[in-house]
């Protein structure tokens, strides 16, 4: 199971981030992230969407994505997928902040008499339970947990450890090939441009031989 991976491993989420570090250690890991992080990018902004100014993922887009990868099946069920995701999620705060920041700068602003005696009254007699101040309480959406770029990496760093299990290949080779052949390829056939910079990005995979052992496409 995914998530035994992590939990065999770890005791709480800052242990979690020490194993999944000990996973991006190395030259070779180091390479295979830098050579297909284009690629990444491109999958990752096809599947998220802008919140509060930055590209992010919710859980059902990373669902949507798998899906589309052929990569989720009976060991990799949603359930699953689900509770990775809360391992490398962030929460975006609601802006409540910026909704305050915006009364206050409201209140700054010059008035004259008449007005600030009308806001007064106003303040008034919108303080029952249907007032716009509670319509604006009453509008408030919880907290949304989204998958940033970096969490997306380390989510997909897991999920080749459980896929591509052989200790004997090292790592980096092992998420070359998962990444390549299993992610990427797939996603090929539903992003349109995933399929030119994956055909461009095989001079690099061939310097090292990957191409010619059956690990690229």
């Amino acid at each position: 199971m995914v998530s035994s991976y992590v939990k065999s491993h770890s005791t709480g989420k800052d242990s979690s981030a020490t194993v999944v570090q000990q996973l991006l250690n190395g030259a070779d890991t180091q390479q295979t992230i830098a050579v297909h992080t284009p690629l990444l990018l491109v999958a990752f902004h096809a599947y998220s969407k802008d919140l509060y100014g930055c590209a992010s993922m919710e859980r059902d887009d990373l669902l949507c994505m798998l899906r589309d990868a052929m990569l989720t099946s009976t060991e990799i069920s949603q359930y699953l997928i689900y509770e990775l995701f809360q391992h490398f999620c962030v929460v975006r705060k609601m802006t409540e902040e910026a909704a305050a920041t915006s009364r206050r700068e409201l209140d700054a602003r010059p008035r004259d008499g008449h007005t600030r005696r009308a806001n007064r009254s106003v303040k008034i007699m919108t303080s029952g339970p249907g007032s716009s101040m509670g319509s604006e309480v009453a509008s408030r959406k919880p907290d949304v947990h989204v998958l940033l770029f970096d969490g997306f990496i380390r989510f997909l760093c897991v999920l080749c450890s459980f896929k591509q299990p052989n200790p004997l290949i090292p790592f980096g080779k092992r998420l070359r090939v998962f990444l390549r052949r299993s992610l990427l390829r797939p996603l090929a056939l539903k992003v349109d441009q995933i399929a030119p910079l994956l055909n461009a990005s095989r001079s690099t995979t061939k310097e090292d031989g990957t191409e010619g052992k059956g690990g690229d496409m």
